[in-house]
């Protein structure tokens, strides 16, 4: 009796430990879903914030870029004797006639098709090329490269080079040199996208005046 007891009592001893280890590693096995859970959710936030913080950042080296161009440009065309808008088709149009260039840059393949030409005195030429996604600015003097700096272009952005003589009752002989960009504001599905046009408009020849970077219709 006493050994039918003691069996009974350690068999039963076996199935609660079993019980108890079962038990356990059920639970382990929540709480390590749970925890991958909790940090594939925490990767995803992060990830997310970084993304926001570069884009943050790439943005404001675009705005950075475009401001220093349009200074500069707007100094080039106020110093400037003459401009010349270079086109394939043409020669040149001259600054005594009204003038107008795009250059879309949103094919991947898309290659330089006009330039911006400011003749300034002494022989200096200083040089607008665009070339896929940055304009690429030389002065020049003869043959010789005296500078060279690079302005990055927002993603597919296209650009716009415009001479027009001003409205009638301005000063005589005033005439207008523009740059022109327009991108989209999305980079996924561009062509859906609304876009942002930019302007920054300068007088052949004058002294430097309070004409900044501005958005049409505002």
């Amino acid at each position: 009796m006493k050994r039918n007891d003691l069996y009974n009592s350690t068999r039963q001893q076996f199935n609660e430990r079993q019980h108890r280890r079962a038990f356990t590693l059920v639970e382990m096995l929540v709480v390590t879903t749970m925890v991958s859970v909790v940090l594939s959710i925490v990767g995803v936030l992060l990830h997310g914030a970084w993304s926001v913080e570069q884009s943050d950042s790439d943005h404001r080296v675009l705005l950075d870029s475009m401001n220093r161009l349009a200074q500069q440009f707007r100094d080039d065309v106020h110093a400037a004797a003459s401009v010349q808008i270079i086109t394939p088709d043409a020669a040149s149009a001259s600054s005594k006639a009204p003038a107008t260039c795009s250059n879309n840059m949103n094919s991947a393949n898309a290659q330089p098709i006009s330039q911006f030409l400011a003749e300034l005195a002494g022989g200096r030429r200083i040089e607008y090329v665009v070339d896929k996604s940055a304009i690429n600015r030389t002065v020049r003097s003869g043959d010789a490269v005296n500078q060279r700096e690079t302005y990055a272009l927002p993603p597919n952005a296209t650009i716009g080079w415009q001479v027009a003589s001003l409205p009638a009752g301005s000063e005589a002989n005033s005439r207008l040199a523009s740059l022109l960009v327009d991108y989209p504001l999305a980079l996924k599905n561009p062509a859906d996208s609304a876009h942002r046009q930019l302007r920054v408009d300068a007088l052949i020849g004058s002294s430097p005046a309070s004409i900044a970077l501005e958005e049409p219709g505002k």
